[in-house]
């Protein structure tokens, strides 16, 4: 099943503005490698957000695909790991 999202803050990933709500997140990989969590309204289907990662590789292997969001205080990462690959992007929250 798709994962999905509910915020009860405004949240800014970079320049990209998520407004408080719930969202269906979909990742997605371009023809360069680089990665992308695609945010839809899961009623209209309507994209509302492209959040850009950025892909690290991890010193230890994760053997199960595990999402991650974690914070203090207003500001928090979003992260996506699997085997030795990392995708994360800051945010933060209003």
């Amino acid at each position: 099943s798709p994962t999905s999202l509910k915020t009860e803050a405004d949240l800014t990933f970079g320049s990209v503005a998520l407004p408080k709500g719930s969202y269906v997140l979909t990742a997605v990989k371009d023809e360069k490698g680089s990665w992308t969590v695609i945010a839809t309204n899961p009623d209209t289907k309507a994209k509302v957000a492209e959040m850009p990662l950025v892909s690290t590789t991890l010193k230890d292997s994760v053997e199960q695909f595990t999402i991650e969001l974690t914070g203090k205080g207003s500001a928090g990462e979003f992260a996506m790991m699997w085997g030795t690959s990392k995708m994360a992007t800051g945010f933060t929250a209003k």
